[in-house]
Order: structure tokens, then C-alpha cells, then sequence
């Protein structure tokens, strides 16, 4: 009987303790590790406002449950437009230029085997020129102009003139190496309106 009184006592005495407990009087301190489960968090009870500033990071997050924000979206869209720039290891690339005025030789398109230059004189007449950067290569360039054919180029034959007209051409260059390229363009000179001289295509490179 003294056992049991001795328990009631102290069960009512905890109670009654529990009762009087001050508003905000429990912390971090008084709780046991691991006593808060999620089946004891009343259900949206944390809201984003109770959550401090970066307690959550990115291992706490479930990845799945997330959508994607718009930036992402547009980024999506720019890395399928790099990827679908280079098909089966061809890579395409856009060859452009443009002047209402007389423009020294510049280059137009590179890639370490072949150069391909671009100038308008005064009078806005258009000249490409080809350079091999390798010996016993291989160019031809045909379209409405004058072609261009050469089985054995050198780097000593350099340049060739393969544009200086109006003109649609496509132009081929392979070398030792295995690299193939091909350009195709179109170059309009002599313009009576806007800039004399344009150029514009792409080339496919195949190292």
C-alpha cells in the first residue's frame, strides 16, 4: 500500500508539474534525443516561416519531389540547341560576314587544317581565299563561279581565290589527317542597298 501511495503521489506530482508548465518553457534541452517523430508533428504545422534561414540544404531534400523552376527550363533549351551542333562528331558552324565598307582579309572560318578568308574592297567586290595548313591535301570548291580543283595542295601553294562573285558555292577540303570540310555559302557583292558585301553559310567539320 505505501508503494502505491508513494507512486500515486509522484504520478500526481508529474502531472500536476506538466500542468504548470510556462508558455515557451520547452527547448532543445528538455527534450530527449530522438522524441519528436514525424507521426508526433501535427499535420502543415511547419510552415516556411518557422524553418530558419538555411537549416534545410540540399542533402535533406527529396530531389523527386521538386518541379522544375522556369530559368531551368530555358536552360534545358540551350543545352539541346549545343548538343544538336555536333551530329555523329560533325560539328556545324555558322559563317557570316558582312561590310558597307572596304575590309582588310580576315578570317571567316578556321579550324587548324584549312582557312577560308573574307575581304570587300572599296568598290564592295567580295574575295575568299583558302588556306592549307597541312601539305598534299585535297580542295575543291564548285558553284556558279569559277571552280576549283586540287588533288595534291600544299602549304606552299597558298592562297587560293575560290569566291570572288556572286555566287553559290560549296567547297570540300580533306587532308592526311582524315579531317574533312565542308562549307557551303552564299556571297552577294556589288549590293545597290545596305552593306556592298555579304557572306553567309555554315561549314561541317569532320576531324
Amino acid at each position: 500500500m505505501s508503494t502505491i501511495a508513494v507512486f500515486l503521489v509522484l504520478g500526481g506530482a508529474t502531472a500536476f508539474a506538466a500542468s504548470q508548465l510556462g508558455k515557451n518553457s520547452v527547448g532543445s534541452k528538455q527534450l530527449k534525443k530522438n522524441a519528436v517523430t514525424a507521426a508526433k508533428i501535427k499535420s502543415n504545422a511547419v510552415t516556411p516561416a518557422k524553418i530558419k534561414d538555411n537549416a534545410v540544404n540540399g542533402a535533406k531534400v527529396d530531389e523527386s519531389t521538386l518541379s522544375q523552376v522556369p530559368s531551368a527550363a530555358t536552360a534545358g533549351s540551350a543545352n539541346t540547341a549545343a548538343v544538336a551542333s555536333k551530329v555523329n562528331g560533325v560539328s556545324v558552324t555558322k559563317i557570316s560576314a558582312r561590310s558597307s565598307g572596304p575590309v582588310e582579309e580576315q578570317e571567316l572560318f578556321g579550324n587548324g587544317h584549312v582557312r577560308v578568308t573574307f575581304s570587300c574592297d572599296a568598290g564592295g567586290n567580295v574575295t575568299l581565299r583558302a588556306f592549307t595548313l597541312s601539305d598534299h591535301a585535297s580542295i575543291q570548291a564548285y558553284g556558279t563561279g569559277t571552280d576549283t580543283e586540287d588533288t595534291d595542295y600544299n602549304i606552299a601553294d597558298n592562297p587560293k581565290v575560290v569566291s570572288s562573285a556572286n555566287e553559290q558555292r560549296d567547297l570540300v577540303y580533306a587532308d592526311e589527317s582524315g579531317d574533312v570540310v565542308h562549307l557551303s555559302y552564299l556571297v552577294q557583292e556589288l549590293r545597290p542597298a545596305g552593306p556592298k558585301c555579304v557572306v553567309g553559310g555554315f561549314a561541317e567539320d569532320q576531324p
